[in-house]
């Protein structure tokens, strides 16, 4: 399901620019746990203040992106100014049982009518685990590149991963699930959004 938009992070012209939310509760990946995120534009999340800094996208495990990460669609993207495109987060549920939504609309880099919105959803009760939602995917590829982007989660540092998918443009409408205790995707889609 689509959030709606309440409290918008990043906007307006970015690239490779990241925004550190605070939040209400714990969540971690691959036993690093923090109550920061970086969140990327280039389609990542990750715990901590530590960034990566990579744009281009590659296979898991990567150590170009050496920081522990949930990836919902790592490619060159970028926010442009003066229209509705942006970071948004949201939290949801009562205390225990919260919920972190982190909605990215965004084109491609060099492809500003190339849209790409998705959503990651953290949960306080089962760290680590994560929902990828996607409700519109890019119809081109991104200029000047011959990939689409890699979804999964990854920790370069004990090469701890699971890569769902690299260079595939996801469907309109998928929604997948990870959860740590079985480091498997499972496709939870219901329907087209």
């Amino acid at each position: 399901m689509q959030l709606p938009i309440t409290d918008k992070i990043l906007d307006d012209d970015r690239d490779s620019n990241d925004k550190i939310p605070n939040i209400p509760f714990e969540v971690g990946l691959y036993g690093v746990t923090s109550r920061t995120l970086i969140v990327g534009i280039n389609g990542y999340v990750s715990p901590g203040s530590r960034d990566s800094g990579a744009y281009t996208n590659g296979s898991l495990p990567n150590d170009g992106a050496d920081v522990p990460s949930w990836v919902p669609y790592w490619s060159d993207l970028y926010i442009y100014s003066g229209t509705a495109q942006g970071i948004y987060q949201q939290i949801d549920g009562d205390e225990n049982h919260r919920t972190l939504s982190i909605e990215f609309f965004m084109s491609f880099y060099g492809a500003s009518s190339s849209y790409t919105h998705f959503m990651v959803t953290l949960f306080e009760e089962d760290i680590g685990r994560v929902v990828f939602s996607y409700f519109q995917t890019a119809s081109q590829k991104p200029g000047g590149q011959s990939n689409y982007g890699t979804i999964g989660v990854q920790r370069p540092a004990t090469g701890e991963y699971n890569q769902y998918s690299f260079n595939v443009q996801p469907r309109e409408g998928l929604t997948i699930e990870w959860r740590p205790s079985t480091n498997q995707w499972r496709d939870v889609s219901t329907g087209t959004c």
